[in-house]
């Protein structure tokens, strides 16, 4: 357990294994939170959490169904693996989701508050005071993007080059990305 926890410095959990839940609420790190490579068997959860720096989720692999609720400047989930449902709120962050792997349906979303702990407590987001606080997609490069719902992100300066199966809906309407 790892609520509450605060880092002043980069934490590294690097290749970790989590074999039961990974908890993290209300976590602050001031610096980089490193999870590349990590491995997460049966977490029901991620966060909320809060990085001033980067989250780097590239390389993990979530084999349960799982909610992700980051605050942070980035979110890096560069060939993550999600072997089931997820759903990834975030705010105020660049995304990038180049080479993810999605098997199972994925939605990224902004969230439009403040997230709560699960006492009901409010997370503190004051280390990204004065950021930018909406939430940019800058990558799906090479994502098999069938299963994944992009919605309240700000999706233009996303490069989508290798990506297929992306459409976009619009109302009831469904409108193929551009690719470049």
């Amino acid at each position: 357990m790892f609520d509450g926890a605060q880092y002043s410095r980069e934490a590294w959990f690097d290749g970790a294994q989590f074999s039961g839940e990974a908890e993290f609420g209300g976590a602050q790190f001031s610096r980089d939170a490193k999870f590349s490579g990590a491995q997460f068997a049966v977490a029901s959860g991620l966060g909320p959490l809060v990085c001033a720096g980067v989250v780097d989720l590239s390389g993990a692999v979530f084999e349960a169904p799982v909610t992700l609720e980051i605050a942070a400047r980035r979110v890096h989930c560069k060939r993550t693996r999600w072997e089931s449902t997820a759903t990834v709120r975030l705010r105020y962050a660049m995304a990038d989701l180049g080479q993810a792997v999605l098997p199972a349906p994925v939605a990224v979303t902004a969230h439009p508050a403040s997230f709560t702990s699960s006492l009901g407590n409010t997370v503190d987001e004051s280390s990204l005071a004065g950021y930018r606080d909406s939430v940019r997609v800058t990558s799906i490069q090479g994502v098999d993007a069938a299963h994944l719902v992009l919605t309240d992100t700000d999706l233009t300066d996303c490069l989508f080059s290798g990506a297929f199966h992306n459409w976009c809906a619009v109302g009831q309407l469904l409108i193929p990305r551009v690719v470049i």
